[in-house]
């Protein structure tokens, strides 16, 4: 198992070490790893799909309307948004009902009946976080509640395009059948309300499949997406952060490090202590102690073998130290931690953190030291 902050912090870890080396602006690496980071979610949902593509659809369209609001997706909204996708995907069968009757109205001509829809259709309501009603919990704020308003107007509105391919296929494919299983050679002449109750009881029996089918789907899409935004939204908090007050961070942790400036430190050494830094100064929900040994651990990781105890000691330091004027008062908002399964650590592409530049990068830092010697 690996937890949802760990992977973030991979995840950021990387994107401030491109932009640390000058490979590229925080906005474009930013950019670029989240997409990368979405559609990883995606294929990851496709793998554990049920075998049609309603899941990868799903999961493509909603984590990109949502991959906008990463950096202040709090728990409440999440709970929110999760509500709201259920609710939609409520609505899927009788969608799907729609394609359906079109498809037997094709290959039945005559049959008014077939327009009568058989299910009914599910409130399109937004549906909100169940902390708007618990008295002395923390509640959505008007702009959230707007945002909730708006995200179930687009799913009701869009998710059927997304879907409308798949429902296609599947609604010729029922209406072929009972049209072949009907007129079939060898079947019985039937009347006109005879072929009508034979149809409808046919219809019956695909909704439930549907409605079954689309429970499945809400499930695992309503997992995925949890999971997906506890880590994308750690990510993107993580990197604004260290944007917003780098420059305040990199001055208390040279002054905790002996000095030693972190200009002339291992890259990713001191993208490991930023990032520990951060959360020990403006996110309290996370105790220091786990963010001082997740730091660690990606020190031993991917940087060098003295670089655990070192990063250990600036931050052990720093974890002792009053509290910087820039961060008094800084507090920021998370969604709890998950436990994530195990194909998920295989998501973190680090092959900008391999051995062979993490050694060049000491290097330089070492001609930096000689360089500055030498004035």
């Amino acid at each position: 198992m690996i937890s949802s902050r760990r992977l973030a912090r991979e995840w950021a870890l990387k994107i401030l070490y491109q932009v640390d080396v000058g490979k590229t602006s925080i906005d474009e690496a930013s950019s670029a790893a989240m997409e990368r980071l979405r559609k990883e979610f995606v294929q990851r949902g496709s793998r554990s799909a049920s075998g049609s593509p309603t899941e990868e659809v799903c999961l493509d369209y909603i984590t990109g309307v949502l991959g906008a609001s990463l950096e202040t997706m709090r728990a409440p909204l999440e709970r929110a948004c999760l509500g709201c996708i259920e609710r939609a995907l409520l609505s899927a069968p009788y969608w799907q009902e729609i394609y359906c009757e079109k498809s037997l109205k094709n290959r039945f001509k005559g049959f008014k009946q077939i327009s009568l829809h058989l299910l009914p259709i599910v409130s399109e309501a937004p549906v909100y976080s169940a902390d708007l009603t618990v008295a002395g919990t923390v509640s959505l704020t008007d702009d959230e509640v707007r945002f909730v308003d708006r995200f179930m107007r687009e799913l009701i509105q869009n998710l059927p395009a997304a879907l409308e391919k798949e429902m296609r296929v599947r609604g010729r494919k029922f209406a072929r059948s009972l049209h072949e299983e009907i007129y079939a050679v060898d079947a019985p002449l039937l009347d006109h309300n005879e072929i009508t109750n034979l149809i409808n009881e046919r219809r019956f029996i695909f909704n439930d499949e549907v409605t079954a089918h689309y429970a499945r789907v809400s499930q695992m899409v309503r997992k995925q997406i949890g999971d997906w935004l506890s880590v994308a939204s750690f990510t993107s908090r993580l990197v604004t952060g260290i944007a917003r007050h780098q420059v305040a961070l990199d001055e208390s942790l040279t002054i905790l490090s002996s000095g030693w400036k972190l200009q002339r430190q291992v890259a990713v050494d001191r993208n490991i202590l930023r990032l520990a830094a951060l959360e020990m100064l403006t996110m309290p929900a996370i105790p220091a102690s786990a963010s001082i040994n997740e730091a660690v651990e990606l020190a031993k990781k991917y940087s060098t073998a003295e670089s655990g105890r070192f990063v250990n000691g600036v931050l052990g330091a720093l974890a002792s130290a009053e509290t910087p004027a820039a961060f008094v008062g800084q507090s920021t908002d998370l969604s709890p931690e998950v436990e994530l399964v195990d194909d998920l650590a295989e998501m973190t592409d680090v092959s900008d953190l391999d051995s062979d530049e993490v050694e060049a990068d000491d290097t330089a830092s070492a001609q930096a030291d000689e360089d500055d010697d030498e004035d």
